[in-house]
């Protein structure tokens, strides 16, 4: 009998894991790490932007509004009455986002009055509609009112505490 081939080379060893594994497991768990915490600052994040765009947009219906306030009192100073409406002002279509309709004349008992009709401003749907009225006083100072407009909008409109609700 012939006896076997002995082989001069060694089996050959078995495979071992070179770090591939472990760094694709880091890299992927990485990821989702990071993947998470974006999407926890996005959820911070969108609402504050949200709320920040929406008092940006009730900030310019207040400045449209005292702009056609400045406007009556010079109108009233030259004229010693109240305007019939905002062509005689000469003042423009409202193109503030938020701001539907910009109103101006006298009130039943003679004083003059801007009312503001708001939109839809950003994530605050229930403000279209809303109307904020402005009568200037007898001692020139003006009063507000406000109907069909959110607690929230008139903070945000700097009108808390300054504002008669009506129904």
């Amino acid at each position: 009998p012939v006896p076997p081939a002995v082989s001069a080379l060694p089996p050959p060893p078995a495979k071992k894991n070179n770090g591939c594994l472990i760094a694709a497991a880091v890299v992927v768990g990485g990821g989702l790490f990071l993947i998470m915490v974006l999407g926890i600052l996005a959820a911070i994040a969108l609402p504050a932007y949200q709320d920040y765009m929406n008092r940006s947009k009730l900030a310019a219906v207040r400045v449209e509004g005292q702009a056609a306030k400045r406007a009556i009192e010079q109108f009233k100073a030259n004229t010693d009455r109240c305007p019939r409406d905002a062509e005689e002002l000469q003042l423009a279509a409202p193109s503030t986002p938020g701001l539907a309709g910009l109103e101006v004349g006298s009130l039943d008992d003679g004083r003059c009055a801007v009312e503001l009709t708001l939109g839809e401003i950003g994530t605050q749907p229930s403000t279209a509609g809303g109307r904020l009225l402005m009568a200037q006083e007898e001692d020139g100072s003006w009063s507000c009112s406000a109907e069909g407009i959110p607690e929230k909008a008139l903070v945000e409109l700097g009108l808390q505490g300054d504002v008669s609700a009506a129904d």
